[in-house]
C-alpha cells in the first residue's frame, strides 16, 4: 500500500489540478477527480497526460477534501445556511451535497456530523463513560498497532528482496559437474574435473557426491543454422555461352553471426539476471490484512465490550 501511495504522489506532483484535492490524515495530498463515493470510501481518478490511475480511499483516512470552483453559487449559498449544531440539518446538507456530486462538502459535513453526535452522546452519558477507551468503544489493535496490516514474508522471493529471472525456453539447458571423492590411506582427495586438480580434504571418506546447477544463458539455438554457426550458400553464375552454373559454399550464418546462438525471444536475454522482486518491490515483505482486527486497525474495547459505557443499562439516548 505504501508503494501504491508513493506512485499516486508522484502522479499528483506531475499533474495539473484535476478537480479535487484529498488531504489524508498523514498529511499526504492527492489531486484528482472523485468518480465514485459511498458511505465508507471515495474513488479518486488521477491523470497525467495519457496515464490514468484510480485509488479507493477509506473515509477514515481522509482529513479534508478541497475543490476548485466546481459548484454553483446556489449550492454554496444553501451550505452557508446549514446549522452545523443540528444533526437533522447536517443530514439534509449531506444528502444535498451527494446529489450535486460535491465530495468535498460531503466528507466535511459527514465528519462534522460524527463529531457532533459523539460529543452529544458523551455529554449525555457523562459520568458513565468507560475509563479504558474514553467512550470511543474501541482500542488500538495490538496485532498491527493501528496500521491495519501485518508484514508477511514475500512468497515470491522468500524475503530475499530479489529474484532470479527464469525462462522456460532458454533455461532448459543444465550445466553441472561431478565431484569424485576417493580414499587413499588416511587421506581423501576431492577431484574437480573443471580444474583438473585434487585437493586433500584432511579426513577419510567413502562416498561419492555429484552436484548440478542450472545456468540461464539468455540465448537459444539459432533456427537458421541449427547451432552450427555456418550455412550453405548457393551462388548462381552465368557463363559466357549462356549456361548457368551453381556453386555451393559455407559461410557464417547471417542470423547469429557465426555464433550458433541468438538472443532468447521469450526473455530477451534477461534470464538468470538477479533483479528486485516485483511482488514486494524489493522490500522482502508484503502487507497482509491484520487477522486480529480484520483490517480495521482497532478492536472492541475489552473494558466495556465495545459499548463505551461503564454500565450500558444506564445509557442515555440522544436525538439522532
Amino acid at each position: 500500500m505504501r508503494n501504491c501511495s508513493l506512485l499516486l504522489t508522484v502522479l499528483c506532483l506531475a499533474s495539473l489540478a484535476y478537480g479535487e484535492t484529498v488531504i489524508l490524515k498523514d498529511g499526504m495530498e492527492l489531486e484528482g477527480k472523485i468518480t465514485k463515493q459511498d458511505e465508507n470510501t471515495i474513488t479518486l481518478e488521477i491523470r497525467t497526460g495519457s496515464i490514468k490511475a484510480t485509488q479507493k480511499i477509506d473515509r477514515r483516512d481522509i482529513q479534508e477534501v478541497k475543490a476548485e470552483g466546481m459548484f454553483s453559487n446556489e449550492l454554496k449559498d444553501k451550505l452557508s445556511k446549514v446549522d452545523e449544531k443540528s444533526p437533522k440539518s447536517l443530514r439534509e446538507a449531506i444528502a444535498m451535497c451527494k446529489q450535486e456530486g460535491d465530495a468535498m462538502n460531503t466528507v466535511r459535513l459527514d465528519n462534522r456530523l460524527k463529531e457532533l453526535l459523539t460529543a452529544m452522546w458523551m455529554k449525555a452519558n457523562e459520568g458513565n463513560i468507560c475509563t479504558v477507551c474514553k467512550g470511543s468503544k474501541v482500542n488500538l489493535c495490538v496485532g498491527c498497532n493501528g496500521t491495519r496490516t501485518n508484514p508477511d514474508v514475500c512468497p515470491a522471493c522468500q524475503g530475499q528482496c530479489q529474484v532470479t529471472l527464469n525462462c522456460s525456453r532458454c533455461g532448459a539447458d543444465m550445466w553441472g559437474w561431478r565431484t569424485v571423492t576417493k580414499v587413499t590411506g588416511s587421506d581423501s582427495y576431492t577431484y574437480d574435473p573443471r580444474t583438473g586438480q585434487s585437493v586433500p580434504t584432511g579426513k577419510p571418506t567413502e562416498y561419492t557426491t555429484s552436484t548440478a546447477s542450472r545456468m540461464y544463458t539468455g540465448t537459444v539455438v539459432c533456427p537458421d543454422c541449427g547451432g552450427r554457426g555456418r550455412t550453405t550458400k548457393r551462388t548462381r553464375v552465368m557463363r559466357g555461352d549462356g549456361s548457368v552454373d551453381y556453386f555451393w559454399e559455407d559461410a557464417n550464418c547471417a542470423t547469429c553471426k557465426g555464433t550458433g546462438k541468438i538472443v532468447c525471444p521469450e526473455c530477451k536475454g534477461r534470464a538468470g539476471q538477479v533483479v528486485p522482486c516485483t511482488k514486494c518491490h524489493g522490500e522482502g515483505t508484503i502487507a497482509q490484512k491484520c487477522v486480529t482486527c480484520n483490517g480495521m486497525g482497532s478492536t472492541p474495547c475489552t473494558g466495556c465490550n465495545g459499548t463505551g459505557l461503564q454500565d450500558p443499562a444506564k445509557e442515555v439516548k440522544i436525538e439522532q
